[in-house]
């Protein structure tokens, strides 16, 4: 393979492609190193998948067999599924199997394999030499 060297364009009046003083600027946190977290809570809480999960795990008012409002739904479920209910079954297959992975295949023309190349520039060859210890 010969080796090819992609110069970037330049623009006039435009830094070269990362060299812009804001390019790296904006991808460190807003605070320094030791200082505490803007954010010492975590992530926010969502109210209302909350209250789900709050419900889920309560008794199901009037159930002779004290379920929870999870075992219900989920008996009801089974149950649609047995009617064939296929939106039913799909859920519960989903829930327990977990869901089927779709398989994209990608080929060239002719059902070749794809082939492609990276060009590098003289920065970046450089960058890899020194990290191969070479």
């Amino acid at each position: 393979m010969p080796n090819k060297k992609k110069r970037p364009v330049q623009t006039p009046g435009k830094a070269p492609r990362g060299k812009h003083p804001n390019s790296l600027k904006n991808l460190r946190p807003p605070w320094k190193a030791g200082d505490p977290s803007p954010n010492p809570t975590g992530r926010p809480r969502k109210p209302i998948t909350d209250a789900y999960r709050k419900l889920a795990e309560m008794p199901y008012p009037g159930d002779k067999s004290h379920r929870t409002y999870a075992e219900v739904a989920a008996a009801g479920q089974f149950k649609a599924a047995g009617k064939g209910r296929t939106e039913a079954v799909k859920e519960i297959t989903d829930r327990i199997e977990g869901k089927v992975v779709q398989q994209t295949q990608i080929s060239g023309p002719d059902g070749d394999p794809v082939s492609h190349t990276i060009a590098l520039d003289d920065e970046i060859l450089e960058l890899i030499k020194q990290l191969a210890g070479k």
